[in-house]
């Protein structure tokens, strides 16, 4: 995930949490400072009633001959109805109940349940919330005594509309939450662009200066200084890289003249020592001096092999080659056939089979399927079961043998100049190591992909597939490289 999708991600979230932890807040705040002012109007109002009810209880005992027909329930609806405000006012209705717990008057349309623990007596106001429905009533009871009896004053308010407020409060929050947070989202996403361009600019620059590109540009006024102070030390740090790349270049050239124009020197007298080591050998009768001249002689192939597996390796890719169309099922015979010899010394089954073409330079890839075949060859020599097979299909070439195999931990180094598998190898066939490596330049130019598959004492399974060139198509390469 890119630098700016976190911060826009991690910044909105934190709006989120935020507006949402005060918004909550808030309506839970704004719900309470409510329900507590509805509470304190519901006492105020109890207690005003009882206070006309207690009053009236004295003047109803100066008017008692007038009334005295009359029993207390009628009397206490009466005032409990002048008290509540009027017959109508059922918004604020009451109802008063006798120590028993019965109704004895009301200014209430509805019937109301009232628990046990509301009606015991105190000198406390009790208060509770009721659900009725979806309605919801807050009901609030005193004690109050009239013509010696205890009684319990019951008072209904309707505070549904202080719930349906908080309902519409949390949706509303969540309606700006919505709304707010996109709006958050979109700008902290431009902000957060704004600030890690810098940062994408530079690392695509770095990128493009471990590809190999050293001209890329770096930010400097980004007005970031952190950033600018990076960009500089980057800078520094392509600067150095550079110049050591193009020091080592150079070391590289000269190296490889020097490798050039030794193995161009050695040549001549190394023609020389094979040549005539051969003839002394041939007219020599002493058998000690005959030996000595032959190991000459062998000695001297060698090296020139090793110069040319030595000019091979400086060689290849110095020009692009030039690719056409090829049957890779002729080039796998022609190669079969040049092993020939090898192989019945061996003792060895060479196979050719498949049909398939590519577009490819058949002097390099010829040079790569001899190499890999050599090495096959030599690998089965001694195994119970000799046995190569050469296989192609349409841009793939197989290459399996039933030989010794190669241990897991050098198939990652059979690539390596000069390393051999198995050192004994090298007195028993001669070589120098150099023909894998020869064939990763190859591999290089041609773009081709090495698949090898081992198992120690089952065999090798080696797969080269043909994916294309890496250079442009124009040249001849040079021709001169010989297998090892």
């Amino acid at each position: 995930m890119k630098l700016a999708t976190k911060l826009t991600v991690a910044f909105t979230g934190l709006f989120f949490v935020i507006v949402s932890l005060f918004g909550v807040f808030m309506i839970v705040s704004a719900f309470h400072t409510e329900l507590d002012n509805a509470i304190y109007e519901a006492n105020d109002r109890v207690t005003s009633i009882m206070t006309v009810l207690k009053t009236g209880a004295a003047q109803e005992a100066e008017k008692s001959d007038a009334r005295t027909n009359e029993t207390a329930a009628e009397i206490l609806q009466e005032r409990l109805l002048t008290a509540s405000g009027g017959a109508y006012a059922y918004s604020r209705g009451s109802e008063i109940r006798n120590d028993q717990g019965e109704k004895i008057a009301s200014s209430l349309r509805r019937s109301l349940y009232i628990s046990e623990d509301m009606l015991l007596p105190g000198d406390m106001l009790m208060q509770a919330v009721q659900k009725n429905g979806q309605e919801r009533d807050l009901i609030v009871t005193g004690q109050f005594s009239y013509a010696g009896a205890n009684y319990t004053l019951v008072n209904l308010t309707e505070i549904t509309n202080i719930y349906s407020a908080r309902f519409s409060y949390i949706r509303d929050l969540i309606l700006f939450d919505t709304i707010g947070g996109a709006i958050a989202a979109i700008c902290i996403l431009m902000l957060s662009r704004s600030v890690t361009r810098p940062l994408t600019t530079l690392a695509g620059s770095v990128d493009r200066i471990a590809e190999g590109d050293y001209s890329a540009s770096l930010p400097e006024d980004c007005g970031i200084t952190e950033i600018r102070t990076l960009s500089h030390s980057v800078k520094e740090m392509e600067s150095q890289i550079a110049s050591r790349i193009s020091e080592l270049e150079q070391k590289n050239e000269e190296q490889e003249r020097f490798i050039g124009s030794l193995t161009h020197e050695i040549r001549t007298p190394l023609t020389s020592i094979i040549g005539y080591s051969s003839l002394l050998s041939m007219k020599a009768e002493d058998p000690a001096m005959k030996s000595g001249l032959s190991q000459i002689h062998s000695a001297g192939n060698r090296i020139q092999d090793l110069t040319k597996s030595l000019v091979g390796l400086l060689t290849i890719g110095k020009d692009a080659p030039e690719m056409k169309e090829l049957k890779l099922e002729e080039l796998l015979k022609e190669a079969a056939n040049q092993y020939q010899i090898k192989a019945e010394q061996f003792g060895a089954e060479v196979t050719v089979a498949g049909t398939g073409s590519a577009v490819t330079n058949p002097g390099l890839l010829s040079i790569v399927v001899s190499n890999f075949l050599d090495n096959a060859l030599k690998s089965v020599d001694g195994q119970p079961e000799r046995r190569v097979n050469l296989s192609c299909e349409d841009r793939l070439i197989t290459i399996s043998d039933s030989g010794c195999g190669i241990p897991e931990e050098d198939l990652e180094k059979v690539f390596e100049p000069f390393y051999m598998v198995d050192k004994s190898r090298k007195h028993r066939y001669g070589g120098f190591g150099l023909g894998l490596a020869i064939c990763a330049k190859i591999r290089d130019v041609l773009g081709l992909e090495y698949e090898i598959t081992s198992k120690v004492e089952k065999g090798t399974t080696i797969c080269i597939h043909m994916t294309g060139p890496a250079a442009p198509m124009k040249a001849d390469p040079v021709s001169s490289v010989h297998k090892r």
